[in-house]
């Protein structure tokens, strides 16, 4: 009776320990070397990291080069809701430090200053590749 009762005791443990491996839902898209596009427990905090945060929710369209990164952004300020209104854009170089000095981050930036910033800088034509939906 007692090894029944530690079968089905461990069986119960396993249950739940196995369980709670879902807990925290996480997906990740590779951008490019240690660059990604992330999102941990919902869809609405997709962001860019490299060891940490580059550029913070909703990001919704990334493309690339070998020197820069691009992408598209409605806030999410504090995960309180998209704002789907707002479109931001950032620009950032892809450096071969260990982490990223934030000045090689611009933006946010609106469709003006994105489009003036990428020639002023020389990132050239990056199609958005990485795409999601505007709200998910």
């Amino acid at each position: 009776m007692k090894q029944i009762l530690l079968i089905l005791t461990s069986c119960c443990f396993l249950l739940v320990l196995t369980s709670c491996f879902t807990l925290f839902d996480r997906d990740s898209d590779k951008i490019i070397d240690n660059y990604e596009l992330a999102w941990i427990d919902a869809e609405e905090s997709r962001s860019i990291y490299r060891k940490e945060e580059l550029v913070d929710a909703y990001v919704f369209a990334v493309g690339h080069n070998s020197k820069f990164i691009v992408a598209k952004q409605h806030p999410n300020p504090g995960y309180n809701g998209i704002n789907q209104s707002v479109t931001n854009y950032f620009i950032i170089k892809i450096s071969d430090n260990e982490y990223n000095d934030r000045n090689d981050i611009f933006g946010p930036l609106n469709i003006n200053q994105f489009d003036s910033l990428k020639t002023t800088l020389g990132v050239g034509k990056i199609e958005f590749d990485l795409v999601y939906p505007d709200k998910p």
